[in-house]
């Protein structure tokens, strides 16, 4: 009688034991994309691994031969995208200064190094100011750039040509505006997201 008893415990036993070996398999094992992570009392779980983001930190290869004309003439802080619509096309794309004093810059993108603002080659341009009474306040429809900008969209108007699409943001005392010829909002928003703080040295 002994024996059949002791028997049947550990036939149990063993039935309850490959129940726990089950269910902790299931806690410890990570689905795709996850990682195990050590957590009180020895239980293990599986966790998702933080999400990582590439952040473009190179500027537009248009831009390198006038940036050392802006960091020596003007002391607004460049803010120059990466992202260009067209600027890896088969026909060049150039950037020209069109003004840049302490205050103030503007750059010109055209397709001809000659460009000069002729609606022809003109494909949009860039500036930044410091905000004064007269440039303070934006108008144009209200969007959410990155770096928790408030940015404003301005479209185009076409008649017998185009005129630009603009956004616009404020940003530590000053004005910042990209301007593509009939822009629309996805490309200019994209431009904008894109822009990185260029060096002053």
């Amino acid at each position: 009688m002994f024996t059949q008893v002791l028997g049947r415990f550990f036939k149990n036993m063993g039935k309850f034991g490959l129940g726990i070996l089950g269910v902790m398999g299931v806690v410890a094992i990570a689905l795709p994309g996850q990682s195990i992570q050590p957590r009180e009392h020895g239980v293990r779980i599986a966790t998702k691994p933080a999400q990582t983001f590439s952040i473009n930190q190179t500027f537009n290869p248009v831009f390198k031969p006038i940036i050392p004309i802006l960091k020596k003439k003007t002391q607004v802080p460049l803010w120059l995208p990466s992202y260009i619509p067209e600027s890896d096309g088969d026909i060049p794309l150039y950037a020209q200064l069109e003004i840049v004093t302490a205050k103030n810059y503007s750059i010109l993108l055209g397709f001809d190094s000659q460009c000069n603002g002729a609606t022809a080659c003109r494909l949009g341009s860039i500036s930044g100011e410091k905000i004064n009474s007269q440039n303070k306040l934006l108008k144009g429809k209200k969007i959410t750039l990155s770096r928790k900008r408030q940015g404003y969209f301005v479209d185009a108007t076409c008649g017998a040509n185009c005129s630009d699409s603009t956004i616009s943001w404020q940003e530590k005392g000053y004005l910042y505006r990209l301007a593509i010829k009939a822009g629309d909002l996805k490309t200019l928003v994209k431009m904008a997201n894109s822009t990185i703080l260029i060096p002053s040295s």
